[in-house]
């Protein structure tokens, strides 16, 4: 598969707009909402997987996309060996900098376009988080995952929803971002249908991160018609410190899907 066989919603220009301003070090942090919801599920459900070990003792898990590796940094060192792929430019130098910055020392950093890369089928977990909406055929990017998976090895893959009350607020502030992502997959149906089209056992399914009022953005100059709604969310945010919102989800209040596979052995 190369890039050609699978439209992109995205080009390169949208991330290198999206890493420029970036500060770092980056990593989760437990007060913003969407941060702690991920991570505490992405944390319970890879405890739950019965994955394979690595010949050193820790699971090797690579993420999809995985500037500026935040997330990676959230894996404990003792028990997960990181690494990621990145075809931006300016993301995979954030990437390389934010591990510096840590003091972490992944497994590998690859740099290049995901597509082209042969696949290496030796990680215990292969992740991406807000990766594989962003073409037109996410299906096909998804069994392209599979292929770096050992067997037995963990699918875990995450995309912001966009229907509902987040695609009303996107609507309202930048119709142009929805163009970027497919939103004809965020719903549990695409995920149900996804073990018989590609060979894989499903774990788990959930919508989680209740409403977040961070997930609708902009790179427009302000405008009248996109102030409001900003002033809005940014009023919202203040009571999405409240963590027991956290437990408040459904297909049209919540803002991401998580999703979790496992490759036969």
């Amino acid at each position: 598969m190369n890039t050609n066989d699978n439209y992109h919603l995205t080009e390169q220009k949208f991330w290198e707009l999206y890493w420029k301003n970036l500060q770092l070090p980056a990593v989760v942090n437990p007060n913003f909402s969407f941060d702690r919801c991920l991570s505490k599920a992405l944390l319970a459900r890879l405890d739950e997987l019965p994955s394979p070990l690595s010949s050193k003792g820790r699971c090797s898990i690579l993420e999809v996309g995985a500037a500026p590796g935040k997330w990676l940094a959230l894996f404990p060192p003792d028990r997960y060996a990181v690494s990621g792929i990145e075809y931006s430019q300016q993301g995979m130098d954030a990437l390389r900098r934010n591990m510096d910055l840590l003091g972490i020392m992944p497994l590998d950093l690859i740099y290049g376009d995901f597509f082209a890369i042969k696949p290496k089928a030796s990680y215990d977990v292969v992740m991406s988080l807000g990766f594989v909406e962003h073409f037109d055929d996410p299906v096909q990017v998804i069994r392209l995952h599979t292929e770096w998976l050992c067997p037995g090895g963990a699918l875990v893959i995450g995309v912001p929803n966009f229907t509902g009350l987040h695609g009303f607020a996107q609507r309202l502030l930048d119709r142009e971002i929805l163009r970027a992502h497919n939103t004809k997959m965020m719903n549990r149906t695409f995920f149900e249908a996804l073990p018989a089209s590609l060979g894989i056992d499903k774990w788990s399914f959930e919508y989680l991160g209740s409403f977040e009022p961070a997930l609708p953005m902009t790179f427009r100059p302000k405008t009248l018609t996109n102030i409001i709604p900003k002033v809005a969310l940014r009023l919202a945010s203040y009571l999405r410190r409240w963590r027991w919102l956290d437990c408040i989800n459904s297909p049209f209040i919540s803002s991401y899907m998580l999703a979790i596979y496992r490759k036969p052995e």
